[in-house]
């Protein structure tokens, strides 16, 4: 990851070009890449062949043992603690050798590498092939410090381990002077031996015109350009993929091209599949005992009890029949196992208490999984379907991704590691690609181009993540022009910089964990896959992505952490409720208030539903059941918006629009047919599934042509598309589906109609299992908000990190007349809770330098409260966690002392106070605007809001600038246009300072109540605000920026405005009743207090 740029279909590409039967790869101590090498290989026709170059280490891997050795890299010589060595799999077993020395090593690695030994490669040789390896291997690098006798000895020992037939002196030509003089030499000694050699190349480019991006990017990974005289490089030529010829041509000698022959040597003792074949490595959870290990008995069984529950008894025909279909293809498939582990999985969860979400993706359409208690989510209800999920005609495991609590899915993990084994389970790992912003700076900084002119540069890219278009897409695509425009203004020539760029794009740069990707297997995986384990946590990391370790048989569950049921289950318990007293939408009545809720569009707080286009919505909807609330999920998106489709829909659903059926069909008998499917949607094709729906009812196709139908027209797979509306239309003439059963014939003219409008609605439809599940949570937390606001606005500042977030739940809380109060050490608890429906008390943990002691002050809290702070003090120096001054310090600034004094007076007494000692505290107090600069510096969400006081609105409203212009408040900005100039009163929330080659930048984010805009400040007026502090009440004057940012649940971008600032004031805002705070002797005041102090009586 360091030094290589090539990529590996790029590779393999490039061998094809040069005719070469096969291809092998060896990277640095790793086999991440050997899926893909063979996956690449396969699809070209030419043979794979898998190896390592591994770290062994200097002695034993258990020790920490160096050597000096030649760098490879640069000049002279550099300490080594480990040599290389080139392992490549020869069979089967000698493939699950490699993993085993690879895994092994990671278990005893040591400065971020892991390393093998000369006992570990004695105890896994079979089946391996030896080269020893480079300039750093044991053979070449004793060599070439002068030490023949250790390279023979070293080879002796290789050749005892591996035998003779195995083991191959490898021989490389670069160019480098102490690589060129040792080589006749170590030649000559294999001959002696009777070892072969064999010539290889290492290889990290792919072409030989890419040296100098892979210069460029070896300064780049160092942290330095290219302009660096004493920056790390390779030194030599020939990095790059070398075939036959050139490889013969790099020397003249007989020995050397008996070495390039011996390839074919190696390339034939090498089987054509080391990987094997693939199998299903499905665990099972343990099987009851009364069942006598008959898992789809004791599966029947469950999913009978779970159907009881759900449907009654007698069991209902329908859901007798569904649930018999769906098993049929579960064990069809062979997948009833991977039903019960994920059964068991959640089942065991809701045991703990711990809140599952009620379902995620397309699992909701399948009624097995909703009787044995997956889902939530009844399909036969909603009209979820179930070959949505799982396709009778699939090949591959079916996604049942499940969302947990966040602070508790940790647990969940450790349960499947407790259930299957720790070498069982790991967790998916992650590869961080150069992406085509960041690969444009970088090649921009190794050009010496400005980050400045880069900027605007990569401004013009559009989307996020995997969105982002590559570099050859800007350059040739529509989407690019603007890209275009700005490049010709390169200060460089462009295409140097592109070009580098290019080469940088999609280069290996960092691993990492998956947010949620969790592996399981039936065997243990120490031979299986590779798997490195993580520094900082401990934890065991699959080198490879989900479908690669899918490729493997292996099993991959999503545990996903869904930060909005650690709200719900907190609002629950702050309100004295359970989470399933949350009534479901069809029991709730057309009068409760969830209704006027959303309505209102007064939803902030609630999951989906917290921006303001969204919120523009559910006021035109005016949702009156789930089904809405689904509905609502699934239209706010760039593509229905895009044909007013979610204006179309609102309109119809409250009666201010006609539902017609025309645009298909003239016939009554049709439009009757058609309204049974499109019906529920108002006449709309809103969702994937009734597009599958109308393939089936009108089209006949079976439940794996409708399947093929979704994909095909999600995917843009304009081939299967054309083919499938001609099986669309000539099957809707018949009056029998494709399995032969009757079902209504309809003209061609309205198949075809109804075919042009699946085309367009497969751009945008929504999976309609996936909209059902998210809109439960949706109502749930509406619910919670309607009937218990003090609650879950308490419970979404315990749980939410994101500021505006916060302000936002603070601005509505306030709204309702709900006071949200400072931490309390009387009253408050560790997290933010709700006192009552009218107060909510932030909580103790989220005071800065506080931390665990928050869970002594309440757990040993008197029932009556702290009598003193030296009671306090003294009670947490018995518990092990003495107070600290800092502590009292920060406890103090957040209003947690109030009831103790001023803040102010408190602060000033707190060297005694620190101390257990009684003393008086003075009676004076910030200013309120000082006050909450104060309190900002301790706590992130101010409780203190100066604007709220009627004394500071009204010493606002009569401010005038030099210019006569008075402040407004901050919500004016929402509605302005870019470039129009305001000024506004607000508090400064956060200060951030930037800085570029040419600019200095301050930015203040400005708040009011729930609102947040910010202000940038630059160069010489940055130097003029360098003082102000968050907290503070400031009159701003600036103009109107606006930007667009996309939305991350794939809704429309939200339009996000800023100002950039010309003018700052501080207001004079009124002081109140209490003696301000007087900065001047302080020390001796201090001073004072501790000499007249006096230990409390009970010390």
């Amino acid at each position: 990851m360091l030094d290589g740029l090539g990529h590996v279909q790029d590779y393999v590409d490039r061998a094809v070009e040069l005719g070469l039967g096969s291809m092998c790869a060896t990277d640095h101590g790793s086999l991440a890449n050997a899926r893909a090498l063979n996956t690449s290989c396969r699809r070209a026709g030419i043979k794979p062949i898998i190896g390592m170059e591994a770290y062994i280490s200097i002695g034993s891997r258990f020790e920490h043992n160096s050597l000096r050795a030649v760098d490879l890299g640069g000049e002279g010589e550099k300490t080594k603690d480990y040599e290389h060595l080139t392992l490549i799999a020869a069979t089967p077993t000698g493939w699950r050798n490699l993993v085993t020395i690879h895994n092994l090593g990671w278990q005893t690695a040591w400065r971020g590498k892991s390393r093998a030994d000369y006992e570990l490669l004695a105890q896994y040789h079979e089946g391996l092939i030896c080269l020893t390896g480079c300039l750093g291997g044991p053979v070449l690098g004793p060599a070439a410090r002068g030490r023949m006798d250790q390279a023979e000895a070293n080879l002796d020992r290789l050749v005892t381990i591996f035998g003779a037939e195995r083991t191959f002196v490898e021989l490389m030509e670069h160019s480098i002077a102490e690589e060129s003089a040792i080589l006749p030499g170590v030649a000559a000694l294999a001959d002696r031996k009777g070892i072969r050699c064999v010539a290889t190349c290492d290889s990290h480019y792919v072409r030989s015109d890419q040296a100098l991006a892979h210069d460029a990017w070896l300064a780049k990974q160092r942290g330095t350009t290219v302009a660096d005289p004493s920056r790390w490089r390779f030194h030599g030529c020939g990095y790059h993929l070398l075939g036959e010829e050139e490889m013969r041509a790099l020397r003249p000698e007989p020995w050397w091209s008996r070495a390039v022959s011996n390839t074919m040597l190696v390339e034939q003792m090498v089987q054509p599949d080391v990987l094997g074949p693939t199998s299903m490595r499905l665990p099972t959870p343990p099987v009851p005992d009364s069942y006598d290990g008959d898992l789809v008995a004791w599966v029947v069984d469950w999913a009978r009890h779970g159907a009881a529950e759900r449907y009654g008894t007698p069991m209902p025909e329908q859901v007798r029949d569904r649930l018999n279909t769906e098993m049929r293809v579960f064990k069809r498939l062979g997948m009833v196992g991977y039903a019960a582990l994920v059964g068991e999985m959640i089942s065991w969860a809701r045991t703990r208490g711990i809140l599952v979400g009620p379902g995620r993706g397309s699992s909701a359409g399948s009624c097995l999984l909703y009787c044995l208690g997956i889902t939530d989510i009844d399909p036969l209800e909603s009209g979820t379907l179930f070959e949505r999920f799982l396709d009778p005609e699939r090949a591959g495991m079916p996604d049942v991704d499940t969302d947990f609590e966040r602070g508790r899915r940790d647990e969940v993990y450790q349960h499947l590691v407790e259930i299957y084994g720790v070498d069982r389970v790991a967790r998916l790992g992650t590869t961080g690609r150069a992406g085509a912003k960041a690969a444009l700076k970088d090649a921009a900084r190794q050009l010496g181009v400005s980050a400045s002119w880069v900027g605007r540069l990569t401004k013009t890219i559009p989307g996020v993540g995997a969105q982002i278009p590559s570099i050859s897409s800007l350059l040739a695509d529509p989407v690019g022009e603007r890209f275009r425009q700005i490049l010709a203004s390169c200060p460089t020539a462009p295409d140097h910089l592109t070009d580098l760029a290019r080469g940088f794009e999609g280069t290996a740069t960092s691993v990492g964990i998956h947010a949620c990707g969790v592996i399981v297997s039936s065997e243990p995986l120490t031979d299986l896959i590779p798997i490195r384990i993580d520094a900082a946590t401990g934890e065991r990391i699959a080198c490879w992505d989900g479908p690669e370790c899918e490729q493997t048989g292996l099993v991959k569950l999503d545990l996903l952490g869904l930060r909005t049921l650690d709200q719900v289950r907190t609002a629950c318990r702050i309100a004295g409720i359970d989470t399933s007293d949350i009534p479901r939408g069809r029991d709730v009545s057309p009068q409760d208030s969830v209704w006027g809720l959303l309505a209102a569009g007064d939803t902030g707080s609630v999951f989906q539903l917290e921006s303001g286009g969204i919120r523009d919505l559910a006021r035109r909807l005016a949702p009156r059941s789930e089904g809405d609330i689904t509905a609502l999920g699934a239209l706010y998106r760039p593509g229905p918006m895009g044909t007013d489709m979610h204006t179309d829909y609102a309109e119809r659903r409250n009666g201010r629009q006609e539902v017609s059926y025309r645009a298909f069909t003239d016939d009554a008998d049709e439009a009757i047919g058609l309204d049974a499917i499109l019906g529920p949607t108002h006449g709309l094709v809103v969702y994937q599934e009734t597009m599958m729906r109308l393939g089936t009812t009108v089209g006949g196709f079976t439940a794996s042509g409708t399947n093929r139908l979704r994909k095909a027209v999600s995917k843009k797979q304009q081939d299967v598309i054309d083919a499938l509306g001609e099986e669309f239309v000539s099957g809707a003439v018949l009056s029998r589906n494709a399995d032969g059963l009757p079902k209504q014939a309809f003209r061609t003219e309205t198949a075809q109609h109804l075919w042009s409008a699946i085309e367009a609605a497969g751009r945008y439809a929504f999976n309609l299992s996936h909209a059902v599940a998210y809109g439960r949570i949706t109502f749930w937390t509406a619910w919670l908000k309607a009937h218990h606001p003090a609650a879950l606005g308490a419970a979404t500042l315990a749980v939410t990190d994101t500021e505006s977030r916060r302000a936002e739940a603070i601005g509505w809380m306030r709204e309702r007349g709900i006071e949200v109060a400072a931490p309390d050490i009387q009253r408050g608890q560790i997290a933010t809770t709700a006192l009552d429906d009218r107060t909510v008390v932030l909580g103790l943990s989220e005071i800065k330098g506080v931390g665990s002691i928050a869970r002594i002050l309440v757990e040993h809290r008197p029932a009556d409260g702290w009598p003193s702070i030296a009671v306090m003090v003294k009670a947490c120096k018995d518990a092990g966690q003495p107070l600290t001054s800092l502590a009292l310090e920060s406890l103090a600034k957040a209003g947690a002392l109030d009831s103790f004094g001023p803040r102010a007076g408190l602060v000033l007494a707190l060297r005694a106070l620190a101390r257990g000692a009684e003393v008086t505290v003075p009676e004076v107090e910030y200013m309120p605007a000082t006050r909450a600069v104060v309190q900002r510096q301790v706590l992130d969400t101010v409780s203190d809001d100066p604007l709220a006081d009627p004394d500071a609105l009204a010493a606002l409203h009569v401010w005038r600038d030099s210019a006569g212009r008075n402040a407004r408040r901050l919500h004016v900005v929402e509605a302005m246009r870019a470039g129009e100039r305001v000024t506004v009163a607000a508090q400064v929330v956060a200060c951030e300072d930037k800085a570029g080659e040419t600019w200095r930048l301050r930015v203040l984010t400005l708040g009011d109540g729930p609102r947040r805009v910010e202000a940038a400040f630059w160069n010489e007026r940055k130097d003029e605000i360098d003082h102000i502090l968050a907290g503070q009440v400031v009159v701003v004057a600036g103009t109107v920026r606006t930007r667009s940012v996309p939305d991350a649940d794939g809704g429309p971008d939200t339009v996000v405005r800023s100002l950039s600032a010309t003018s700052l004031w501080i207001p004079d805002i009124p002081t109140g009743t209490t003696r301000p705070f007087a900065h001047s002797g302080i020390d001796e005041a201090l001073e004072r207090l501790c000499e007249l102090s006096v230990p409390a009586a009970h010390q």
